[in-house]
């Protein structure tokens, strides 16, 4: 899928639809990095980022995933990992994992003149996957806050 969907081409499709708005932390500033981390890299419960910034967040692209069954067509799986770290700790307070599943008709191209409508496709399942994850997630946290009071 990074052929179709890299890091650059993840962070404009998620800028247009303004992540931070929709996690519910209009502070915060998007730092994108362009070089993926390995896939089979165990998962550090540190920063990835050598930022010592008092409200730190992290958004990580996990998993971009495409099928195609027999019935039903294509589908891209988009899976995000969100962690609050809070005020300058070391470990993150609270991490949500979630992912969202839509189908795709026009990708993969059949032919050369079809790869505009199957890459806008293609772009826009994943912002509506990442827009299904904020929702989760922003529906999570207020229920993790209800407990915690």
């Amino acid at each position: 899928m990074r052929a179709f969907l890299d890091s650059a081409d993840q962070t404009s499709a998620l800028a247009v639809i303004d992540p931070q708005i929709q996690l519910f932390l209009p502070n915060y500033r998007l730092v994108p990095h362009e070089e993926p981390l390995p896939a089979d890299q165990e998962r550090p419960r540190t920063r990835y980022a050598a930022s010592s910034s008092p409200c730190y967040a992290e958004l990580i692209v996990t998993r971009l995933f495409y099928s195609h069954q027999a019935v039903g067509g294509g589908q891209l799986q988009a899976s995000f990992l969100y962690r609050d770290f809070g005020p300058a700790a070391a470990d993150p307070r609270w991490t949500y994992a979630g992912s969202g599943t839509f189908p795709l008709h026009a990708f993969p191209p059949s032919n050369e003149g079809e790869s505009e409508a199957a890459n806008m496709e293609l772009r826009t399942m994943f912002q509506a996957s990442f827009e299904q994850f904020a929702r989760d997630l922003v529906h999570s946290r207020r229920r993790h806050r209800r407990r915690a009071s």
